[in-house]
């Protein structure tokens, strides 16, 4: 059964969850799987040898020219990401003695070489993000021992998404200021003051008093990443401070520990007028290089260095010259989509595309030159075909229609008097001399990766389930499959201590405060007084009467009075029970500092630089690995033995137990 003609219903109704549970992981499909997923949606695509791709370009040309083009760029990124004019030695023999760099898994540059990509915004990551780059990594390098063939691993670094709140989440026992509370106290809007430490003094700070901070420098603004300013060396110097002033007052100390031997990363990683991301994603790069001398590294390339390229924006324009087909297909796959998960607002997953007189809006981002600097340069891409000689006219605006106050961008269409390489030539010339720039939204960053770049997407859970909008999209499209993808997300908790069963007890206190209040003859037993109990005992038979007499009463009015003395009756009994519901507001407010302080020590997203890498490493590989992650245990094996054969040669027994697939391991 078929939603359309792309994603079949089973895959299309999918919901996936983030992992709650400490040292959870979630890999969907099981890491051992990955090549045989590879090698099945390559199966799929076989029928594109002879298809023509964007701007005239046959598609395994235009496939492998990108990849050329992202890998080199990628490479000199890398390197300048781990280049040691940036990153102070001192700082790696600081901070655990590791000296010089693990040496870097090198690829193959054949051009078959398997393409695992990932990619997330360059906040500081939590490990269910870091997850992803790890099993991608260590994937590339298993790959030809598993397949015979090459594979190279690419982090993309989305710098053009929205920074709402790059700060990271701490925990903390000295009352930091969130971002919002520091910024209401003064400043501009958006920043944050220095000033965001409450002053208190080493015994003034009871346990209790654990919370989450977010802990911002001075001077952060939200904004569009790849355009945030590192923060300047005073601020930095300030930042550090306050982090290593909200662990001290914390009962465990592997906390501090950690952030005091990854503090002088975080420092090395700062360069003079660099940008915020490059400096979160260098920070994370010394931090994990010492997780593991066998993890191999990947390269990275950031969102806005790929949208600069030639092959983007004929991505680009190969969508414009079918914008409006485009937004029709877009439109449907949302719709689909919401009915199937009860969706109710047209916001969810992603907004649907408008037209306006003529048109039509594409999931892109323009940047204009005429545009202001800063966050507000950027708008929603717009396409007419209304031009002169059917020219394309890009032009800027917002969810309501161009803005033509900032030009328009008039690119030719291929035409019969034109070879595909002279229009391609008109055509980025155009584009090169407008100065406008393209950075896609979400769909259309992972619609180019898995058309054009990746043999295996590795996603987390929310783009996971927005991408089936993309598949059906590109199915649609183009009648052709996606590149396969993969979810993978992991959950691993600091060591704060807190109770475990708190919410059942939360839950039966709160039943039993209410219940002692609106149903108090269900409680009589707790009265202790003999005189009391007779009393209430009266009272609660009188109130069965009530109850019987207010269902059988035969007008309104009648039950109004009978519903008046009924509420009288009870309010007098629950009387009786107002020590006991003060002992139960007493046992809440205990067990709601508990309920508190479970949340802050089971919350996932906390930054890398509170892990140690090399514990956190082999807990993600160590639950890939395991062999009850494969979910083809339960139907690929090669049989099983009769009963009594397994005690006659157990070593045969359980080879010919043992799974097909590549994990090797029992099935379950």
């Amino acid at each position: 059964m078929e939603m359309g003609s792309g994603v079949s219903v089973e895959r299309w109704g999918k919901v996936y969850r983030v992992p709650r549970q400490d040292g959870e992981l979630l890999c969907d499909p099981a890491w051992p799987e990955w090549p045989r997923v590879v090698a099945a949606g390559a199966r799929e695509r076989g029928g594109e040898a002879g298809s023509l791709g964007p701007a005239g370009w046959p598609l395994p040309l235009f496939r492998q020219q990108c990849r050329q083009t992202v890998r080199r760029l990628a490479a000199w990124y890398t390197r300048q990401l781990d280049g040691a004019g940036g990153v102070s030695r001192w700082a790696i023999d600081q901070s655990n003695g590791v000296r010089g760099r693990p040496r870097r898994y090198e690829v193959d540059r054949d051009p078959q070489a398997t393409f695992l990509v990932t990619g997330h915004q360059p906040l500081f990551a939590h490990p269910g993000i870091w997850a992803k780059n790890v099993l991608v990594a260590l994937a590339a390098q298993r790959w030809p021992a598993w397949t015979g063939r090459p594979a190279y691993a690419l982090n993309l670094v989305v710098d053009s998404d929205v920074a709402d709140d790059p700060a990271p989440l701490v925990p903390s026992c000295q009352g930091l200021a969130t971002v919002g509370e520091a910024s209401r106290s003064g400043g501009d809007r958006g920043e944050v003051s220095r000033s965001g430490v409450a002053q208190y003094d080493a015994g003034e700070v009871p346990s209790s008093q654990l919370s989450h901070a977010k802990v911002a420098w001075r001077g952060l603004k939200a904004g569009v990443w790849e355009e945030l300013p590192i923060p300047t060396w005073d601020s930095l110097d300030g930042w550090l401070d306050q982090l290593t002033h909200s662990f001290q007052g914390l009962e465990t100390e592997r906390i501090l520990a950690q952030w005091q031997a990854h503090l002088p990363l975080l420092a090395a990683a700062w360069q003079q007028d660099g940008a915020l991301p490059v400096w979160t994603t260098r920070a994370r790069r010394l931090w994990e290089k010492l997780a593991s001398p066998s993890f191999s590294h990947y390269d990275e390339l950031p969102v806005s260095w790929l949208s600069r390229t030639r092959w983007f924006f004929w991505y680009m324009l190969d969508l414009a010259g079918r914008a409006a087909h485009f937004q029709q297909i877009y439109n449907a796959a949302l719709a689909s989509y919401r009915q199937v998960h009860r969706l109710r607002t047209r916001a969810l997953p992603f907004p649907d595309l408008q037209q306006a007189e003529g048109w039509v809006e594409l999931p892109f981002w323009v940047k204009p030159p005429q545009a202001e600097a800063g966050s507000g340069r950027r708008r929603t891409l717009w396409v007419s075909e209304g031009g002169k000689d059917g020219e394309l006219q890009l032009a800027a605006g917002n969810e309501e229609g161009p803005d033509l106050a900032f030009g328009v961008v008039r690119i030719p269409r291929p035409s019969s008097s034109l070879s595909w390489a002279a229009w391609r030539a008109l055509a980025w010339q155009r584009w090169r001399a407008s100065g406008w720039q393209v950075r896609p939204k979400a769909l259309t960053l992972t619609l180019f990766a898995r058309r054009y770049l990746a043999d295996l997407f590795v996603h987390g859970v929310g783009g996971g389930q927005y991408d089936q909008v993309t598949e059906q999209v590109a199915v649609e499209l183009d009648r052709t499959p996606l590149a396969p993808m993969a979810v993978v997300s992991f959950t691993s908790h600091l060591p704060i201590e807190h109770q475990t069963g708190v919410e059942e007890q939360y839950r039966r206190l709160q039943w039993l405060r209410r219940d002692l209040r609106y149903n108090p003859q269900r409680h009589l037993e707790r009265l202790h007084d003999g005189n009391l109990r007779e009393i209430a005992e009266r009272w609660a038979q009188e109130k069965e009467r009530l109850i019987t007499a207010l269902a059988a009463a035969p007008t309104r009015r009648a039950r109004r009075r009978v519903h008046r003395q009924l509420t009288e009756l009870t309010r007098r009994l629950a009387r009786l029970f107002e020590a006991d519901r003060e002992s139960c507001d007493q046992q809440l407010a205990a067990l709601a500092v508990e309920l508190r302080r479970k949340e802050i020590a089971t919350e996932r997203e906390y930054p890398f630089f509170l892990y140690d890498p090399a514990q956190l490493y082999a807990r993600i590989v160590r639950q890939a690995d395991t062999p009850a992650a494969c979910p083809a245990h339960t139907r690929r094996t090669t049989g099983s033995p009769t009963e009594g054969e397994g005690e006659k040669n157990d070593g045969e027994a359980d080879r010919s137990k043992r799974c097909t697939c590549t994990c090797g391991g029992q099935p379950r």
